[in-house]
């Protein structure tokens, strides 16, 4: 049995990670920490790293094999180097999509505060492998703090409305919902729109696999 403590900033994706990671040899648990996210807007970027590896800490001293970082925003404040437990991120998944598809990307995101480290840390991986250039982001504007305040279905309805229109203005281009929490409105659009993607598909293979 393999033991995975996952890590996220809504409480929205725990139900998601157990279907997208149910398997008879894992065994979830979730670690959800909201009110990082909520004001990450008022606080140096030193005491968010402190935070986040406390979290972190945590999560390992409670013997877990694997961790998996569900919030983009956290990702980007983990030193993986300084942690004896194995870590995936969502921005190690959303690299694997970038490199795995045959035709540009456009990333959309909702956090606005999640794009810059996001992008600059995929740049440079893609840079290091001299892979293809850098895609392009779309940031679906006053969307995120629905999610964060608990109004949901109106954040996945506004999500559902603009991947559809992306998906519709740009059908040689593959559109991917970049953060977790809009899986479920990715999915209602790709219904419509088989240029949609999110991670949740990605993530699945990477992690059962290698257990």
């Amino acid at each position: 049995m393999t033991t995975i403590g996952c890590y996220h900033a809504h409480y929205s994706n725990c139900q998601l990670i157990d279907h997208v990671l149910s398997h008879d040899q894992i065994e979830l648990r979730h670690f959800v920490d909201p009110g990082l996210a909520m004001i990450a807007n008022d606080l140096p970027e030193h005491m968010i790293r402190e935070k986040v590896e406390q979290q972190l800490e945590w999560i390992r001293a409670s013997k877990v094999d694997h961790i998996l970082v569900t919030c983009t925003f956290f990702s980007s404040f983990i030193n993986q180097t300084d942690m004896d437990t194995p870590i995936m991120t969502m921005d190690d998944v959303l690299y694997h999509v970038v490199r795995s598809s045959e035709i540009p990307i456009i990333l959309v995101f909702t956090n606005p505060e999640t794009v810059a480290p996001t992008m600059n840390k995929l740049s440079f991986q893609l840079n290091k492998d001299q892979h293809v250039a850098t895609p392009k982001q779309h940031v679906i504007p006053n969307t995120f703090d629905l999610l964060l305040h608990g109004h949901v279905t109106d954040y996945h309805e506004i999500v559902f409305q603009e991947l559809s229109r992306l998906a519709s203005n740009h059908p040689g281009k593959q559109i991917v919902a970049a953060q977790l929490s809009m899986t479920e409105a990715a999915n209602r659009a790709k219904a419509q729109f088989p240029n949609i993607q999110n991670l949740t598909d990605e993530l699945g293979r990477m992690m059962i696999p290698s257990l």
